[in-house]
């Protein structure tokens, strides 16, 4: 890793507006297609969406995250605060994605548990946005780089 090319950053978790106007507008959308089904095959797809939702939610930091910070340090080390305020060391996993709107966080602890977090612009400040952008696309690139893999 390159520790000079690193500067720290954190941030808590928060609602985000852009993520309550995709869902409100997606679940418009939705139940609007719902009305030109039958009741059965809409009863199905209404209990699946609202599981879906749930997932986002909780996944976002808004329904009962265990996930409620993160930081990064000088050395490039990813670290989360948990639900009970504990901060747990993660490992960025190849599946994680930065876009200009969502940044998707697979993550593995030493242990080996995995978790996902979607970090929605809005839910961060936006330079702390734009540095996990970076992060995510530098770790990225960094694991797939054979010899960066070797060195570790």
């Amino acid at each position: 890793m390159h520790p000079q090319r690193i500067s720290p950053f954190g941030a808590e978790l928060r609602a985000g507006k852009l993520l309550t106007a995709v869902l409100l507008l997606a679940s418009l959308q939705f139940l609007l297609a719902l009305t030109v089904l039958a009741w059965l095959p809409a009863l199905l797809l209404l209990v699946a969406w609202l599981g879906a939702l749930a997932m986002v939610l909780r996944q976002s930091g808004l329904l009962g995250a265990p996930l409620r910070a993160l930081r990064v340090d000088a050395r490039g080390a990813l670290a989360v605060q948990q639900r009970d305020g504990n901060w747990l060391s993660v490992y960025l996993m190849s599946g994680s994605a930065a876009f200009i709107w969502l940044v998707v966080l697979q993550l593995r602890d030493a242990g080996g548990r995995r978790q996902q977090l979607l970090v929605w612009r809005g839910a961060v400040p936006e330079d702390v946005h734009r540095a996990l952008r970076v992060y995510v696309q530098w770790s990225r690139d960094a694991l797939a780089d054979p010899a960066a893999n070797e060195q570790q």
